[in-house]
């Protein structure tokens, strides 16, 4: 079949036709043979095809992100597959603006590194956004007010973060504070809504944090070193003595066995990692929280009993 490497065809030898000249068969019939051979044949790209005859077989090399492989009206922008990696880049005026690996996409990088500016979202869901000296995330609801965020767990609406105006609300609203042990052997002891008061030193990471102290199960009857109460390990890890203890908003508080409350009580320590009903009716220094709803929302195997509260200690 007579193409040259460029891929351009040209006639074979002696069928071009002479005026007055008796055609011959063989040669038509070559001429025609040879025709269907190359109609049948992988085009080359330099006449207008893929040069294979499968899609499997269809393959590009590596290029870089100044020479794709693939590219656009633009000669610098294209498709190319980084050297030595399963991964593949988008370049725009030759510079490549956004990777694909096997388990994430980045824009504006070319590694995976929360400290580089750039985008990075996973297909596990996780999103990593970093930028320099600026707003990081614009929600914008544009129609009318209402849900901007909406925080779901296992797909059901747990909170949200929503507006009305010029007045922007979160809820439902828990504020809690990071704090550390000082006592290990209190761990077992640390139910959902036990009574928590610091203490005058530091956590040990304090460098990270230099206005957190470290903690303990109350044990001062009307405390005003009260802090809250507990709320969950950190990041629900159990290994670890970092916990969150709950300061200010709706959440819930650990009730002795003996105490009988009412709503709109208000609450203080009573001493032994649960609240008691305070004399009076004043917020003060030594005030956990204010019961909202007496039903028993769990009960322990002491006898004590936690209810719903607003706290105001944080």
């Amino acid at each position: 079949m007579p193409r040259d490497g460029s891929g351009v065809y040209s006639l074979p030898a002696n069928t071009e036709g002479i005026a007055a000249t008796l055609i011959l068969s063989s040669r038509y019939n070559a001429f025609l043979a040879d025709l269907v051979a190359d109609l049948n044949a992988a085009r080359p790209v330099s006449a207008g095809g893929t040069g294979v005859t499968s899609l499997a077989s269809l393959q590009f090399p590596e290029g870089t992100a100044a020479a794709p492989s693939i590219r656009f009206v633009d000669a610098n922008s294209g498709l190319f597959q980084p050297t030595g990696t399963p991964s593949t880049g988008i370049s725009a005026d030759g510079v490549e603006t956004l990777r694909v690996t096997t388990t994430h996409l980045m824009i504006g990088k070319t590694a995976a590194n929360p400290a580089v500016v750039g985008i990075e979202a996973y297909k596990t869901g996780f999103l990593q956004l970093t930028r320099g000296g600026d707003t990081v995330l614009v929600c914008d609801r544009r129609t009318d007010d209402g849900i901007i965020i909406s925080l779901q767990q296992a797909g059901t609406g747990e909170g949200s973060i929503s507006v009305a105006g010029t007045t922007v609300t979160y809820a439902s609203f828990c504020g809690s504070h990071e704090s550390q042990l000082l006592n290990e052997a209190e761990r077992a002891r640390l139910l959902r809504g036990t009574v928590i008061e610091t203490v005058d030193k530091l956590a040990d990471w304090y460098k990270r944090d230099e206005v957190l102290a470290k903690c303990k199960i109350s044990d001062t009857p009307k405390s005003r070193n009260v802090y809250g109460v507990f709320f969950s390990w950190y990041d629900n890890k159990q290994d670890d003595d970092t916990l969150n203890v709950a300061s200010l908003g709706a959440f819930c508080i650990r009730i002795d066995a003996d105490e009988k409350v009412t709503a709109g009580d208000l609450l203080v320590s009573a001493g032994n990692g649960c609240a008691m009903v305070q004399d009076d009716d004043i917020v003060r220094s030594s005030t956990i929280a204010k019961v909202t709803a007496t039903k028993v929302l769990e009960k322990y195997k002491d006898g004590s009993y936690v209810v719903a509260c607003t706290l105001h200690c944080g």
